[in-house]
């Protein structure tokens, strides 16, 4: 019974149980350890020291996942008839539903209710479940883990304190929870010691090391920084997780020291820079007399650097930065608007005195009626070279600006459109230095298109794809489905998505990344041609085109990422990439129920599925003809269909 009450999120969560624990707690923290890492060897270990039988089976799968990718360890549960399968299930929700279904024995009750607080997407139920397993072992140290952080990621330091203080023994898990309380309440000088001592007792993460780079580049600690220098890079990285960061950090940390020798030899280790290696690449480019990518990289280079452009720029746009956070925070406390002007005024006010401030309230916009208002981007391009600025105020919002570095201008044509000359600007920009209000609310934007002006953020779409991650093992055979219902299923898309992004890759090589920002830009050169669309039309056709795609606000913008995404379906070089990022939203459920791109193209991946088994579809053939089987998932097939099958399909679903 208790167990049931955990998983139905109802059992009081007020007074937490004493923790219990035992030999078992430390090889379960040193798996946990070994899989941060991605360290398989260290993760054995640790499973191989584990007596209980159910943690053991959990070690031993955790690490299938490891090396094989959750969607194998998934399979090979289900194969098994193991309970674990919920631990793997790529829904929540049906994870939940598993493990209230499990009828377990007590013996495997604290594994489940650990299960159920990590799937919990509502706070209480999660705290509720970790709680109920404190006061068994093993289990009860982990428990103890996933319990502070929630309360430090729900904002509940001093709870968080107190907890902790009344813990007798430490594991790593703890141990890093505990130096991020230190760092969000300001102790950082002790956040950082405790985590240079964590690194010599081979108990660091990368998270670990991701937080020490970002305190020893926020607050000035010469002697700790040279003691994580030294640490750094006298430490024999290996080709994990771990070993990635820490040759980052180590070469920031040597970089900021001012020895470039051992920063190039720490990123010449590194294969395929993601976007925050390639920044430190962009600034030892410039120190060795290259083209200075960035403004810090100007900067490193300039003799006169306190009265350098770029410097200048920093500071002004270190002031606009905080002005836009205090204005989005009182929207969001006291929902207290910002007009656009005021806001303007503002960020001019901030930065008086400063040199190369420049005057956002003398910028013109563009005036889009109930729409909103748009500031013109491109009157800033010659003041502000190497900068992209995008600030407005739409319908029910906050007044607003966002700032990155460009990487790249075009201006874009447009065919499509009947008036000659027709086209927009697309910049391609990196490094996020003002957020915009969305994004400082956690969204995540890998691009934007807004009638004379596309942005491309490729920190943000590098992030999203799996530039170096290959598929090991046997390819996994699709679930079983009975009937139409089952077979369109969306909950379930295995390794699709990877492998469609693999086989893309395979093909493309080297020119993979070109590819894929291609199809973003598609993707927003719909929104271009949508938005020119709706504006042409007079006040009764777009009330038809509201009415059309839902009326509600979410509803039309989850409509327009569909409309936008089986565009670049039908005209992206290889249609597996745009395929690929609509299934990388699957399946549609919590939080990202409220996401308009998670809703629309799930909506374009259900089209798809249908087209493909109603063959519906010029050219079509009989599924077994693809490949296909038609007893089972056909989401879990889809990499096995031709690029111009794909594009033939998505031919087939309406507009």
């Amino acid at each position: 019974m208790a167990l049931m009450v955990a998983l139905g999120g109802t059992l009081a969560c007020g007074a937490p149980a004493t923790v219990s624990t035992g030999p078992d707690d430390a090889a379960i923290d040193s798996v946990w350890v070994g899989l941060m890492r991605g360290d398989v060897a260290r993760a054995r270990e640790g499973m191989q020291a584990i007596e209980d039988p159910v943690f053991k089976e959990r070690a031993q799968r955790d690490i299938e996942r490891l090396q094989r990718g959750r969607a194998a360890a998934l399979v090979s549960a289900l194969d098994d008839g193991s309970w674990l399968a919920a631990r793997y299930d790529a829904s929540n929700e049906r994870a939940l539903s598993r493990l209230a279904s499990t009828g377990l024995v007590a013996e495997a009750a604290t594994a489940v209710w650990l299960e159920s607080a990590q799937r919990s997407v509502e706070t209480k139920r999660g705290l509720s479940a970790a709680r109920a397993a404190l006061g068994r072992t093993p289990g009860g140290a982990e428990a103890a883990a996933f319990e502070i952080e929630t309360l430090l990621r729900t904002g509940k330091r001093a709870e968080a304190t107190r907890r902790l203080r009344a813990m007798d023994f430490e594991t790593a898990r703890l141990r890093l929870a505990r130096r991020r309380l230190h760092a969000l309440t300001g102790r950082l000088r002790l956040a950082v010691t405790g985590l240079l001592d964590d690194i010599e007792a081979d108990l660091a993460v990368p998270a670990s090391l991701r937080l020490l780079d970002d305190l020893l580049a926020t607050v000035p600690m010469a002697d700790l920084e040279q003691r994580a220098t030294a640490l750094m890079t006298a430490h024999e990285f290996g080709n994990d997780w771990m070993g990635r960061v820490g040759l980052r950090v180590a070469a920031a940390l040597a970089l900021r020291s001012g020895d470039t020798q051992v920063a190039e030899q720490m990123l010449a280790r590194l294969v395929a820079p993601t976007a925050e290696e390639w920044r430190l690449l962009a600034r030892l480019s410039a120190r060795a007399g290259g083209p200075a990518l960035t403004p810090e990289a100007a900067i490193d280079v300039d003799s006169e650097r306190d009265q350098s452009t770029p410097l200048r720029q920093l500071r002004v746009i270190r002031e606009w930065g905080l002005v836009a956070r205090e204005s989005y925070q009182r929207f969001v406390e006291q929902g207290e608007s910002t007009e656009l002007e005021d806001l303007l005024a503002t960020l001019d006010a901030s930065t008086l005195g400063l040199a190369g401030r420049a005057e956002l309230s003398q910028v013109p916009h563009h005036d889009y009626g109930v729409l909103g208002r748009l500031l013109d981007s491109e009157a800033l391009d010659d003041a502000w070279e190497g900068q992209f600025l995008l600030g407005g105020q739409a319908l029910g919002l906050t007044a607003e600006i966002a700032l990155w570095d460009v990487d790249e201008r075009r201006e874009m044509p447009l065919p499509e459109r009947p008036e000659a000359g027709a086209h927009y600007i697309e910049y391609r920009v990196r490094n996020p230095r003002v957020p915009g209000f969305l994004a400082s609310q956690g969204a995540d934007f890998q691009g934007v298109g807004l009638d004379k002006v596309v942005f491309l953020d490729l920190d943000r779409i590098e992030a999203g794809e799996f530039w170096t991650t290959s598929l090991s093992g046997p390819e996994l055979a699709p679930l079983p489905a009975a009937g139409a219902s089952e077979r369109r299923d969306l909950l379930e898309p295995l390794d699709v998505a990877q492998r469609l992004r693999s086989a893309a890759h395979a093909h493309y090589g080297d020119d993979y990344r070109r590819a894929v920002v291609d199809t973003v830009s598609l993707h927003e050169r719909k929104h271009i041609l949508d938005g020119r669309d709706f504006l042409a039309k007079g006040v009764g056709g777009k009330l038809v085109a509201l009415f059309s795609a839902g009326l509600l606000p979410s509803a039309v913008r989850s409509q327009l990422e569909r409309r936008a995404q089986l565009h670049a379906l039908r005209h992206a070089e290889d249609p597996r990439i745009a395929l690929a990022q609509c299934i990388a939203f699957l399946p549609v459920e919590g939080a990202r129920r409220h996401s308009e791109h998670a809703v629309g193209y799930a909506i374009l991946v259900k089209e798809f599925l249908t087209v493909l088994d109603e063959g519906e579809w010029e050219g079509a053939v009989p599924l077994a003809g693809l490949g296909l089987q038609g007893d089972a998932s056909l989401l879990q097939q889809l990499h096995h269909l031709e690029p111009e099958t794909i594009r033939a399909i998505a031919q087939a679903i309406d507009d």
